[in-house]
Formats: C-alpha cells, sequence, structure tokens
C-alpha cells in the first residue's frame, strides 16, 4: 500500500512504478493538488523477472484528519490493515515534512495498523539543490523522485528485497514430456538457468505455490 501526507506524490509514484511492469498498464489520476486520490486505486505490476505484485494507492492524509473523514474514508484505510508491505511516501521538499510523517503515522496507528513493514519513500528529490539527508531514525528508507525517474529501480529492489523472501532457489529436472511445466516457470518465476539434455534441467526463484506445485521435480 501507498500511504502518505495528501500531495507527497503518491499517485505519481504508482504511475512510475507502472512503467516497470510488463503487463497491461492503466494509469491513476494524479495532479498537483490536495486530495487528488479519494478513492483507492489497485494496480497489478509484474515486473520483467515475472515476480509481481499489488500495488494499493490510497487517499492522502493530512494532520488532524478529523473524525467524519477517518469514517468517509474507513473502507478505503481497512484495506492497508491488510497489506504486506507499506510505501510510506514523503515530500521531502517540504520543510515540515517530519511533522507529516507523524500525521500520517497517527492516522496508521489510529486505525490499528501494526507489525507491517514499512519502507519511508523520501519523493521529490529533485526538488532539492542539495542532496537531501534522510534522518537515521527512517531506517527501512529511500531517495527517490518519482516525476523525474530517480531511483525508481532501487525502490524496486526493496520492494523485492521486503516482498519475496520466502521465494525458493532451486533446480528442477523436468522430462520433455511436461513442456508446460517449463511455460509456467518462464511465465510465472524468475528462470535462472536452463540446460537441455537427457532432462529439461531449470534453474529457478519460485514462489511457495509453484515450489509446492513442482517439488516432486525438483533436483536431489
Amino acid at each position: 500500500c501507498l500511504v502518505g501526507y495528501t500531495n507527497s506524490g503518491k499517485s505519481t509514484t504508482l504511475n512510475t512504478l507502472l512503467t516497470y511492469s510488463k503487463d497491461v498498464k492503466k494509469e491513476v489520476f494524479e495532479k498537483d493538488m490536495l486530495f487528488a486520490t479519494l478513492e483507492t486505486s489497485t494496480r497489478k505490476i509484474k515486473l520483467e523477472n515475472n515476480r509481481q505484485f499489488l500495488v494499493t494507492d490510497t487517499v492522502g492524509f493530512v494532520s488532524k484528519l478529523p473524525h467524519e473523514l477517518v469514517e468517509a474514508f474507513k473502507s478505503t484505510l481497512e484495506e492497508i490493515k491488510e497489506c504486506d508491505l507499506i510505501l510510506h511516501v514523503v515530500d521531502s521538499s517540504n520543510e515540515h515534512f517530519e511533522e507529516q510523517i507523524e500525521a500520517t503515522n497517527k492516522v496508521l496507528d489510529g486505525i490499528g495498523v501494526k507489525d507491517i513493514p514499512i519502507i519511508y519513500v523520501f519523493n521529490k528529490i529533485d526538488k532539492h539543490s542539495d542532496y537531501f539527508y534522510i534522518p537515521p531514525k527512517y531506517e527501512n528508507a529511500i531517495r527517490i523522485s518519482s516525476k523525474n525517474n530517480i531511483n525508481i529501480k532501487d525502490l524496486i529492489n526493496l520492494i523485492q528485497e521486503n516482498l519475496f523472501k520466502s521465494f525458493k532457489t532451486t533446480e528442477f529436472i523436468i522430462p520433455y514430456s511436461k513442456g508446460e511445466i517449463i511455460n509456467n516457470l518462464k511465465e510465472n518465476a524468475e528462470v535462472l538457468e536452463i540446460n537441455y539434455s537427457d532432462f529439461i534441467t531449470v534453474k529457478a526463484s519460485v514462489n511457495e505455490h509453484l515450489y509446492n506445485l513442482y517439488k516432486k521435480y525438483e533436483k536431489k
């Protein structure tokens, strides 16, 4: 889930991430204004290595968000509690960015978000004339410009490190009669190496589902 203070660049960040997806892309509305996003938008991103994930863009937060607004956006905000990773997008060009981080975190605490990994995404570094320094207390953090596509690949790598820890790299020995397995691995796994001899040997990074599906072919 993308969260952050209103106008921090969440929708632009999602649209820039979408440019790295090899699937059909449908951009979300973005504009330099308060509350440009008033409902959730979810998009699938499938990377060149076939790893895929869903990204949900949420409504922007403000300090002292009125209770009525929290209630109005409750269904939107509830989705955050179900996500596996939070990208907390920060407008680093705003001199009050730490107060905005605090305001966002208060809303997250208020709706019961806990024990979900957070990457602090310090956006709009293109607006700085000097290097933007990330305070040490934001341990899992990165500097980007979603507008100018700066460090987006590094952000994607961070996302992968957090989301795909359970992926297993292994080798499968597949008979030629099971060509559909090869096609499935090529489409849905990260195939690192493939060799053809008496059998087809495939080295791949796979998710739990694919591993359980084909573990009987795993090289012993």
